[in-house]
């Protein structure tokens, strides 16, 4: 008999597994296996899950108006507008501020944050004529957004001290005491060429520096503003008859931490939130800029107990916890309004691979040169910083990441044979 019961058996449970692989392919089908009830339980209730539905972002509106439509080459212009997110004035907002030759590409020069009304407002440096437009990105809440644009055109003529306070107004203030004449030797000592005249006179809200210079039988007279932070440090050296000179442009803001870089005959001056007092160089023009904002950064550092997962100011400002000397580089040029002149990337190695592609290298220990270095040799070169001075056979460079392996990193300056450097890339300033 159990002979002649395994098949029956087996049969039975071949069609129990043809029914329980039916049962499985139902479940796959509908997503939901329903289980038949007791007679004595009521129907069970299919559950269904209720579909994710996204918030839609908010309208944004970004409003901007121009203090002048019309100045100088190198005049300071100040923007100032509003933010709105669903008519609702937005705080904080990370505002980019924009300008493109008249039907050009939009390039982004300077940054600004909303105040708690949802107000901002900044300045640029104009050395032609341009248009304007604030921009802000998407967030969780609203919506890209950019203002209309605002023209800003440059033109000839003198720009006197009394015609610059004038045009300035409110931003300059009333006059305190009398204007003062430089002599032909402290002119001379501006090193400014051709300055055939300079004046300067305080107002209540900084500095007026007028300048009238002589090249081919032509005359120039400019008027340029120094204020804030770059101010008191330009004072403290002497003013126009100190270590700086002159200015020749007004102050270039809307830089990253707030930060403002104004031009000098004999150097240059960076001031940001971050620090109290304007950092200077002797260097002049866009590498003395970069310089400056890499110099503002000495004595920085921050304790690492992992040198391969970080956490510094410029970790945070690039997006990345690797080791940060590259980005510390990029930081320098970006905070000074050089972006543009030296790769961006998350890795020391993505930057190095940029930099030999995009830049031109060799040997040659140039000044504003980034120099590559090997600091854990034979490794090779993996380390980077920027070359700010060079004396015979030595250079001095600034750089960041450096410091004891699990102990505090920071920024350094310091000398070193000019042979140290693996090879030299040379931006374009």
């Amino acid at each position: 008999m159990e002979a002649l019961a395994q098949p029956r058996n087996l049969t039975a449970r071949r069609r129990a597994r043809r029914l329980g692989a039916l049962g499985v392919a139902a479940v796959m089908a509908v997503g939901t296996l329903a289980v038949a009830p007791s007679a004595s339980a009521a129907p069970a209730a299919v559950a269904t899950a209720a579909p994710t539905v996204l918030a839609a972002r908010a309208a944004s509106t970004v409003t901007l108006s121009v203090s002048h439509g019309k100045v100088r080459k190198n005049e300071a212009v100040w923007v100032a507008g509003k933010v709105k997110v669903g008519g609702k004035v937005a705080a904080k907002r990370k505002v980019t501020i924009q300008t493109r030759k008249p039907g050009g590409t939009w390039t982004s020069v300077g940054e600004v944050r909303t105040k708690g009304n949802g107000k901002f407002s900044t300045s640029l440096r104009v050395t032609s004529k341009v248009e304007v437009r604030a921009r802000v990105g998407a967030t969780t809440s609203g919506a890209a957004a950019a203002s209309a644009a605002r023209t800003v055109a440059t033109t000839s003529g003198d720009r006197t001290l009394a015609n610059r306070k004038a045009s300035l107004a409110a931003r300059a203030g009333a006059y305190k005491g009398k204007a003062v004449t430089l002599t032909k030797k402290q002119r001379s000592a501006t090193r400014l060429d051709g300055l055939a005249a300079a004046r300067y006179r305080s107002v209540a809200k900084g500095l007026l520096v007028e300048t009238t210079t002589r090249s081919k039988g032509k005359k120039t007279v400019r008027t340029w503003l120094v204020s804030g932070k770059i101010l008191k440090a330009y004072k403290a050296a002497g003013g126009p008859k100190g270590t700086y000179g002159v200015p020749v442009g007004d102050a270039r803001c809307g830089l990253p931490a707030d930060g403002c870089v104004q031009r000098f005959s004999r150097g240059v001056l960076y001031s940001s939130s971050a620090k109290a007092k304007a950092t200077g160089t002797r260097t002049l023009g866009a590498r003395g800029e970069v310089f400056a904002a890499a110099r503002s950064q000495l004595g920085y550092k921050k304790r690492t107990p992992n040198p391969e997962v970080q956490s510094t100011k410029f970790n945070r400002w690039m997006g990345s916890s690797k080791p940060w000397c590259s980005f510390f580089v990029s930081w320098s040029f970006a905070a000074s309004g050089h972006r543009s002149s030296v790769p961006q990337e998350k890795s020391f190695a993505k930057f190095r691979a940029e930099v030999r592609r995009t830049m031109k290298t060799g040997k040659s220990p140039k000044v504003g040169a980034l120099a590559f270095l090997d600091t854990r040799p034979p490794v090779g070169d993996n380390h980077v910083a920027i070359v700010v001075a060079r004396s015979g056979k030595n250079i001095t460079i600034v750089e960041g990441n450096m410091g004891s392996g699990w102990g505090n990193r920071g920024v350094i300056t310091r000398t070193i044979p000019a042979r140290s450097a693996v090879f030299y890339a040379y931006p374009n300033y």
